[in-house]
This record gives C-alpha cells, structure tokens and sequence, in this order.
C-alpha cells in the first residue's frame, strides 16, 4: 500500500486485520530501512544482557507460519533493496 505520510494506511490495515481476528505484521520499507529490521539484530535488554531481536523475516515464520523467503516474497524484498 503507497500514500503519503499519514494518510493512515497503517490504520487501515490493522483495522482490517482486528474485524478479520488476523495478525497484522508491519514491515516498513523506506530509504532507510535496512537488513537488521529484516533478519535482527543483538541488541541490550533493561538488565544489560545481549539479546537477538527478530526482525520480520524470522518472526513471521515463527510466530505466523509466513515464510517470507519463499519466492513470491522474496521478490518484492528484493526489488525493494535494488530500489
């Protein structure tokens, strides 16, 4: 979904996916996006501990049964990178 800032195509969506009782995963795809939000990345928890945060490929193979790295996804994630 394309728009300008705050036109609330987030909203929209996430309203959808509450009246269908389905999970909305965001993934936002902008100039600064980069691999971490995708895959993950360590991070520092509140207690100073090392943590692994799971970017959206990882979380929604797990969490929803997604496998973005199946080709139909695959090849919007990589036109986005050429982008």
């Amino acid at each position: 979904m394309q728009g300008p800032t705050s036109a609330g195509k987030t909203s929209c969506i996430q309203y959808l996916a509450r009246v269908l009782g389905q999970e909305c995963l965001r993934i936002n795809n902008h100039e600064h996006t980069d691999l971490q939000e995708y895959v993950g990345s360590y991070t520092t928890s509140a207690s100073g501990q090392l943590i692994f945060q799971e970017g959206t490929i990882p979380y929604s193979r797990v969490h929803l049964g997604i496998n973005l790295i199946e080709l139909r996804y695959l090849k919007g994630v990589t036109t986005f990178i050429q982008n």
